[in-house]
């Protein structure tokens, strides 16, 4: 069936083939590389959430021991520090639950848990011990109330909530890993077995235009020549319809017309030879007679 595609139509087809091929590889790898972008992307996020709430708990870490030292020493600057340390802190949430709310909404009501002990630890804990420590007479009230452990319930709570937000991410962050491992994985595969196929395919390609082009052209081409030295006897392959096969045709017709001159050639010579003998045969009977 393929003698009898042209020429040009094999070159064509083996491109396609080839082309095929190679899209085809491109386009799935193309495609694994978005999605190995995206769970980039996607880790770079949750590192930015982990770190988000990371800061959140350190500067509640930090406001809680300015809290702290305030009881201890008494010093105004710490007391600043402390109310300060809560004015960023509300600040904080707020940029939290919404930064939470767009990009990790499952974990918006564990959050919600770790930000309702923090608004009860500052005004049953942080205001009260400040208020109560601006009046002498109060002062050991204010840090009664740091024995009685209702801070470190609040702690507790909001430890908790945030210990199980970070584990959530963690675990979001295992699978965008894993995600993006298998999909690397799959490009370093397609990759290998896409240029594996394509010099396989481009073999057997190389070997059919050898098969169907090359080696009738070169036989066509000997043959060609052998005729142009006059030998008669030579073999013409015949193909199939494609160019060369038409080519071979039209040589087969062209020998086959040689040969029949020749014999047409032959045929005259001869009769011309009977005919030069029958007039010597006559022309002696003549004189002899």
């Amino acid at each position: 069936m393929l003698k009898n595609i042209s020429v040009s139509a094999k070159g064509f087809i083996a491109f396609g083939i080839l082309a095929t091929i190679a899209i085809a590889a491109s386009t799935f790898i193309y495609n694994r590389a978005l999605v190995a972008n995206h769970q980039v992307a996607e880790s770079e996020l949750v590192n930015q959430l982990v770190d988000t709430i990371t800061e959140f708990s350190a500067d509640l870490s930090v406001t809680d021991l300015n809290l702290k030292t305030f009881l201890l020493t008494g010093k105004r600057e710490y007391s600043a520090a402390a109310e300060s340390g809560i004015a960023e802190i509300q600040d904080d949430i707020g940029k939290l639950e919404k930064l939470f709310t767009d990009e990790a909404p499952s974990e918006v009501p564990k959050l919600k848990e770790a930000f309702t002990a923090v608004g009860e630890w500052r005004t049953k804990i942080v205001e009260r011990q400040i208020s109560l420590m601006r009046d002498p007479q109060t002062v050991e009230l204010a840090r009664a109330i740091e024995v009685t452990g209702e801070g470190e319930k609040f702690a507790k709570i909001f430890n908790e909530s945030l210990q199980a937000v970070k584990s959530a991410m963690a675990t979001r962050a295992a699978s965008s890993a894993a995600t993006q491992h298998d999909a690397l994985g799959i490009v370093e595969s397609v990759s290998l077995i896409a240029s594996i196929v394509v010099g396989i395919a481009a073999v057997l390609m190389g070997f059919l235009n050898f098969q169907l082009v090359s080696r009738p052209l070169g036989n066509l081409a000997e043959a060609t020549s052998r005729l142009a030295n006059g030998d008669l006897d030579v073999n013409i392959e015949q193909g199939g319809k494609d160019e060369i096969g038409r080519m071979a045709g039209s040589m087969q017709i062209f020998r086959e017309a040689a040969i029949a001159n020749k014999r047409l050639e032959a045929e005259a010579e001869g009769n011309r030879k009977k005919a030069e003998a029958d007039r010597i045969a006559d022309q002696q009977r003549a004189e002899a007679d």
